[in-house]
């Protein structure tokens, strides 16, 4: 039996709720900005790279992520700017993941920063370790998923794309049909986080 995803069954209620947090940027972006204590007098020396250096950056970051949705063939609003891959990790968990009951499933060995962000969050880790040669298991993967006890739900799949420290890469069939399956008992997402996919010859799991 096959459902459509629905992300509202994945993201934790109290987050579903929440009202986005509104700063002064979002009326006012001109003028001497006090409440951010920028320099009304300006920059204390001449800076020729940077336009307005005494100026916070747009905390939106507009501009960046219409470039990168342009190059990626993709909407703004899909895109999120995070300080690195850790703290996008640690958000997702903290997103769809109640403290002391959720999990995710991890792929072993593979990036460590799922593990750390988890227990950070009480959050209870699933591995499936990889098979000879590093491959993936689908079918392990889906079994553990539909066999997990209701009261620990696993709400996201952590698959590195190409696995750290292993340096293998996936091959897109498992993605296909993580997107296509949808379990009766449970809803669960799959995070691809792609490392450094720019510099090597492989396909991209990402729309292009």
């Amino acid at each position: 039996m096959m459902k459509t995803f629905d992300l509202s069954k994945v993201v934790r209620p109290n987050i579903q709720k929440l009202k986005p947090y509104r700063c002064a940027r979002d009326d006012f972006s001109d003028g001497q900005l006090m409440d951010a204590n920028e320099n009304s007098l300006g920059p204390p020396m001449k800076v020729d790279i940077i336009d307005e250096p005494e100026r916070y950056p747009c905390p939106h970051q507009r501009e960046l992520k219409s470039l990168y949705a342009k190059w990626r063939g993709v909407e703004q609003k899909q895109v999120f700017l995070g300080v690195g891959s850790d703290e996008a990790i640690d958000l997702l968990i903290r997103m769809a993941c109640t403290p002391g009951k959720d999990s995710i499933l991890t792929l072993p060995p593979t990036y460590g920063m799922y593990g750390v962000c988890a227990q950070v969050n009480d959050v209870n880790v699933v591995k499936i370790p990889l098979d000879d040669g590093f491959v993936m298991n689908s079918k392990k993967i889906l079994t553990a998923i539909e066999n997990q006890p209701k009261q620990s739900p696993i709400k996201i799949v952590f698959v590195c794309h190409p696995n750290n420290p292993t340096g293998i890469f996936f091959f897109l069939s498992f993605f296909s049909l993580s997107r296509s399956t949808t379990h009766i008992h449970t809803q669960e997402m799959t995070c691809r986080t792609q490392r450094n996919w720019k510099h090597l010859q492989i396909p991209s799991v990402m729309p292009s």
